[in-house]
């Protein structure tokens, strides 16, 4: 099918935290979220957030942690695994 150019397709969080959520809450804004798929990856010192957002996340949310894990794109260099399943994540939706 095609999708629309208005929304994304799916979404990626490297390292999401509370400071993700300055603007707007992820869940004060479910109804509009829970349409995306949505990957979260993050490392063992970063996890409080994304464990508080996987008790409403919605089945097409997925949550990886990698250890020993880096803050934000340094999860590429610290864990390269995360190129791979970031790849087959949007390759998956798309």
């Amino acid at each position: 099918g095609v999708r629309s150019t208005d929304q994304p397709a799916a979404l990626v969080f490297l390292s999401g935290g509370s400071y993700t959520e300055n603007q707007n809450s992820m869940k004060d804004n479910l109804t509009a979220l829970s349409n995306h798929p949505i990957y979260f990856a993050y490392p063992p010192g970063e996890s409080a957030w994304n464990i508080g957002i996987q008790g409403f996340a919605p089945a097409n949310w997925t949550f990886t942690q990698y250890s020993p894990g880096a803050h934000g794109t340094g999860l590429f260099a610290s864990n390269p695994e995360v190129i791979t399943d970031v790849i087959n994540f949007i390759d998956g939706v798309l």
